[in-house]
């Protein structure tokens, strides 16, 4: 008579009764370092700002995505509006960090100026970064599946997300 539920009926109970796994971070030191220089880049108009990213190996490049978070108000008579943060970002700056630039472009909705033409706005560089290939997107807006970056409250301090 085999036995082989047995093991099947431990490794579910291991699962159910494990805690929360910790999620590793599987990016190469230099993608985050490209991150971390290209966030400094943004800057905010007024106020403050969160960036976020999105990354993700594809098959023959690592994919970059960077963008302020929007700021939820926080009480009053606006609270639970999200604000996109307005910025400036220094494309000359973006370029001098590359090793190699083969395509630099700006992708741009203006006629239909709605959540999804914003979303489909941004800068692209397809280039070499330390001898790696990399795709990276600057967005002015972030994705709708993103949720705020900051609270600004009433009393005027602000809190990250």
């Amino acid at each position: 008579m085999s036995h082989s539920h047995l093991p099947i009926k431990h490794l579910l109970k291991k699962i159910e009764t494990a805690g929360p796994r910790s999620r590793r971070d599987v990016r190469p030191q230099w993608v985050t370092a490209l991150i971390e220089q290209i966030a400094e880049m943004f800057e905010p108009f007024t106020d403050v700002g969160r960036v976020g990213f999105d990354c993700k190996a594809a098959a023959d490049r690592w994919e970059v995505g960077l963008y302020l978070g929007t700021t939820e108000l926080v009480g009053g008579r606006c609270d639970g509006e999200m604000l996109h943060v307005d910025f400036q970002f220094d494309l000359m700056q973006l370029h001098r960090l590359f090793d190699q630039i083969d395509r630099f472009h700006w992708n741009a909705f203006p006629a239909d100026v709605n959540q999804a033409a914003l979303e489909c706005s941004f800068v692209v560089l397809d280039g070499r970064y330390q001898d790696n290939p990399v795709r990276v997107r600057i967005f002015c807006v972030p994705p709708t599946e993103a949720g705020p970056g900051l609270r600004h409250r009433t009393d005027g301090t602000w809190e990250t997300v």
